[in-house]
């Protein structure tokens, strides 16, 4: 198995409510693996929503 793609050992876990680009982001840049939660989103709010975690980061996600 490949390690996790970040600078340190922590990962952020998508909760529905708290879940946003900038927190996936902040996370990412930190250094560790952001995420974001998708299940109760609608496809096109995925989508702008990874669109502006690139923006944000350059870091895995």
């Amino acid at each position: 198995m490949p390690p996790i793609p970040a600078s340190h050992p922590i990962v952020l876990g998508p909760m529905s409510n708290a879940s946003s680009a900038e927190l996936t982001a902040a996370v990412s840049n930190a250094g560790g693996l952001g995420s974001l939660a998708g299940a109760l989103r609608p496809p096109a709010a995925i989508v702008d929503s990874v669109a502006r975690i690139r923006q944000l980061t350059s870091r895995p996600f």
